[in-house]
């Protein structure tokens, strides 16, 4: 149950009605006074706000609001932020208190935390959940983010994959972006004879494979055979790293994709050990992949730029644009889009990892394709929750958003343990 409260817009009772409701189940913390020059509160060893000056805080996370709009903080953390909101927002305007920790909440309500809050007529406490919106003009408490990971935990990801953007666009652009701008420059003479992709080699299709490789490529591969038994004609599309498992199967895919210029180092020395192999597969590959990957495969190839590399490297012929958002399962479900196909099947796109394994038969820590495991779990298809990383939950939101806008598409999710992904009907 989530929403606002209608009736009486501050009553005390009516949210911790609804919000008692939300928090069965959920453990209680362990709240502890912190008092350095301000008391603040300890949640499990978490800063709830700032010891030194709670107010400069307050104030940092409501820098970039417009206060002429109605505001929506989500988890009011001690009271701070939406104490403040209510000095600084504009007559007629509502600042929404948007409650995502349920027994926090009824835990800090037992305090004087929230004291005055109730009654104050700008104010609006309401219970998100999953399906609660994201509004623009809006902050949160960080480190709620972090609690209560089994409660609303899609809303809660896809809250700190928008606080990470902005800071993840600019360090792709230094970092990564850069190296593969200057791979692609190198590889321009050995590109001037290769062909870009374009709509017109692509052939059409009802249904399509997307495998990625997650886990659950190996362990729902039997799921994925009915899958294909059941839609006769579909093309299979696979990301490289997804043929190291797949090369010890019968499964041929229609298609490789390829946009990590680092992952297709492992060419020849982890999978597509004899090019030979995939004669009748057709090989997507970005222009800063390295010549190892594409130089000696014997099906056809074809290369994909981006509108970034165009700009930099204009006498490189353009391909036609699939989107990536640095995730080449995007990019893989942007081709079997290309495909024309209306039912997308999706395997390996676990966005989690599952019993020690990152990928299909890589154990976390021989894993080289995969950075560490952070202190983050996420929801997935079985009910769980499971280790994740950063740069997964950015994807995994990505896809949810290219998902949505096809809903003349329909998507499946094959992986019985991987992430739930909005919009992909589990099965």
């Amino acid at each position: 149950m989530s929403g606002p409260i209608k009736e009486k817009k501050n009553s005390k009772e009516q949210i911790l009605n609804l919000v008692r409701q939300a928090s069965a189940g959920i453990q209680k913390h362990d709240l502890k006074a912190d008092t350095v020059r301000e008391t603040s509160v300890l949640c499990d060893g978490l800063q709830l706000s700032s010891r030194y000056d709670r107010q400069a805080l307050a104030s940092y996370q409501l820098k970039n609001i417009d206060f002429k709009k109605d505001i929506w903080i989500y988890g009011p953390g001690l009271g701070d932020s939406a104490r403040m909101a209510c000095g600084l927002i504009s007559s007629g305007h509502t600042v929404h208190v948007v409650v995502i920790c349920p027994i926090l909440f009824c835990q800090l309500c037992e305090t004087d935390a929230f004291d005055g809050l109730f009654t104050n007529p700008k104010i609006s406490f309401e219970l998100g959940g999953d399906s609660y919106p994201i509004h623009q003009n809006s902050c949160c408490c960080f480190t709620e983010l972090m609690l209560e990971m089994n409660y609303a935990n899609t809303l809660k990801t896809s809250l700190r994959c928008a606080l990470d953007e902005d800071y993840a666009k600019k360090n792709f652009k230094n970092s990564i972006g850069a190296r593969m701008l200057k791979r692609a420059r190198a590889n321009l003479s050995a590109l001037r004879s290769e062909r870009p992709l374009t709509q017109d080699v692509l052939p059409q299709c009802q249904s399509a494979a997307v495998l990625c490789s997650g886990p659950s490529l190996e362990s729902d591969f039997s799921k994925l055979k009915s899958w294909l038994s059941a839609h006769p004609g579909a093309k299979v599309i696979a990301v490289e790293t997804a043929l190291i498992y797949l090369e010890k199967t019968d499964l041929i895919p229609d298609f490789i994709v390829n946009i990590d210029d680092l992952a297709a180092l492992r060419a020849g020395d982890m999978y597509m050990k004899d090019p030979s192999y995939y004669k009748k597969s057709a090989l997507i590959y970005a222009v800063s992949s390295p010549e190892k990957l594409w130089g000696s495969f014997e099906g056809p190839r074809y290369y994909l730029t981006t509108q970034s590399m165009s700009a930099a490297i204009p006498e490189l012929p353009v391909s036609m644009s699939l989107y990536s958002s640095g995730s080449v399962a995007l990019t893989a479900v942007s081709l079997s889009l290309a495909l024309g196909a209306t039912e997308i099947a999706l395997l390996g796109a676990d966005f989690a990892y599952d019993n020690g394994y990152s990928h299909a038969g890589l154990k976390i820590g021989n894993d080289p394709l995969t950075g560490t495991v952070g202190r983050i779990r996420v929801m997935c298809n079985d009910g769980q929750l499971r280790d994740t990383q950063r740069n997964f939950l950015v994807y995994r939101e990505d896809l949810a958003s290219l998902i949505a806008s096809r809903p003349d598409v329909k998507f499946q999710n094959l992986a019985s343990h991987g992430a739930v992904i909005r919009g992909a009907l589990a099965i």
